[in-house]
């Protein structure tokens, strides 16, 4: 028994001085299980990245591509030469940088608390851990997300590495909206955070030309690939039918004229998938009504997404209290933790447990994010001049308004969407609760020594 205790003890001051070993070792052993037992999991979407990734290797991308996807995660697997194993082994380095990069974000806002490794330690066992074999965008999506703001906030313009940060930031912008391009709702955030730290114009110029160049002439880029081979400009041509779910059910709620050749092929799609036991909702009726509108209306892939971002924009202009009614209605589904993981999709009654309670602890972090981060926000608007808050206040507004971002774009958010962000939602929780414990001990200190005096 005083063995144990000893050991727990030395280990315990071990990870006190060396935080960064406590989060190798919690990343390190359920992995080394995980690895040894599974293998690289396919989900829906996976096929149509390696189908991107064979395209690029080929060189036939620039005649070929359908305009769906962006070629972040296609250029993963073409690094990898198609070994998803391979894949599947950086997607788990990713997620111990975000574990690491969490860590020292935590403890820069807390004064160096011991306790600042915590948000560390839970990314690593988080449910991350399913999600890293699966062959999606998710994980790089978060990765290259938290490095963009790491970097934002170790920038300071008086320093010689200040423009070092910024490339890098200009650089995991890029990259990350290579991956999904929903991580270009950082860049104006970034921007306005930045503006706090920079005095004069020069500087602004330099922020301006290192961070928002590289995504510019990365979006401008894929863009032109995508005009090259189907004819329309777009980064991904998956937006409008991403905004199909939001536009869609005010098409049959209105069935305005001048859209009611597309209504009279989609409604009745929609009310049949509404009225099926298994979906009853209208979330992806757009696929469902892909194959016959393209043949009712003359229609490629490529027009018809197009004309959901036309029609989109149009509809949400007559009835933009219907479309704000559907963006408050989807964003708390964005928060929720997923119902199912790879590896477990039928689960003996006790893992079901354990997998239901893990939900339940991350679901419980986004909410505590939510708060502390509307909290955050307040604070920073009533005193501008309080520079203390203003990391928090500036991951405040990248959790929210990458959250509002996805579901203006996407009714029906699903679980691994907010995937990206539950690093942030960790990294907010981190320096709140420490923040607080050390308010509180100061007060409590503070009233302990008037009652000596």
């Amino acid at each position: 028994m005083n063995f144990v205790i000893s050991f727990a003890s030395s280990t315990i001051t071990i990870f006190k001085k060396n935080p960064g070993i406590a989060i190798l070792i919690f990343w390190f052993i359920p992995r080394s299980i995980i690895w040894l037992s599974g293998d690289p999991v396919m989900a829906g979407d996976s096929s149509s990245y390696i189908d991107l990734a064979k395209k690029i290797k080929d060189m036939t991308f620039l005649t070929q591509h359908n305009g769906m996807r962006t070629p972040g995660l296609p250029l993963i697997i073409l690094f990898c030469g198609f070994n998803y194993y391979l894949v599947w082994f950086i997607n788990s380095l990713m997620v111990l940088a975000v574990s690491w990069m969490s860590y020292f974000i935590t403890a820069q806002n807390t004064h160096g608390s011991p306790w600042a490794v915590i948000p560390g330690v839970v990314l690593s066992v988080s449910h991350l851990l399913f999600y890293e074999a699966v062959i999606m965008t998710e994980i790089p999506t978060m990765f290259f997300m938290l490095a963009a703001l790491f970097s934002a906030l170790q920038f300071k313009p008086s320093a010689p590495n200040g423009k070092k940060w910024l490339l890098l930031m200009g650089l995991a912008l890029a990259a990350g909206s290579l991956v999904r391009p929903t991580v270009v709702a950082l860049i104006p955030l970034i921007g306005l955070y930045l503006t706090t730290k920079t005095k004069d114009f020069r500087a602004f110029a330099q922020v301006v030309m290192l961070i928002f160049l590289p995504t510019f002439i990365t979006v401008l880029s894929w863009s032109w690939v995508t005009y090259r081979a189907t004819g329309v400009f777009s980064y991904s041509i998956i937006t409008g039918y991403a905004l199909a779910g939001h536009s869609g059910p005010i098409l049959s709620k209105y069935r305005p004229p001048e859209w009611e050749h597309v209504g009279a092929v989609y409604s009745p799609l929609e009310e049949a998938r509404i009225k099926n036991p298994i979906h009853g909702s209208s979330g992806d009726a757009v696929w469902d009504s892909r194959e016959p509108l393209n043949q009712a209306l003359g229609l490629t892939d490529v027009a018809q997404g197009a004309l959901w971002v036309q029609m989109s924009v149009d509809l949400f202009r007559k009835f933009p209290g219907d479309y704000v009614r559907s963006v408050v209605r989807a964003w708390p589904n964005y928060w929720k933790s997923p119902k199912s993981y790879p590896f477990f999709e039928y689960p003996s009654l006790t893992i079901r447990r354990i997998l239901y309670l893990h939900g339940l602890i991350f679901t419980c972090i986004n909410v505590i994010a939510i708060i502390f981060s509307i909290y955050y926000i307040i604070v920073v608007c009533l005193h501008p001049r309080n520079c203390q808050f203003y990391p928090g206040a500036f991951l405040a507004t990248s959790l929210l308004g990458t959250s509002l971002f996805i579901t203006m774009l996407i009714p029906y958010p699903l679980a691994r969407h907010g995937l990206p962000t539950i690093s942030i939602s960790a990294t907010i929780v981190g320096i709140g609760l420490i923040n607080l414990i050390q308010h509180y001990r100061q007060q409590k200190l503070g009233i302990l020594q008037s009652q000596n005096l």
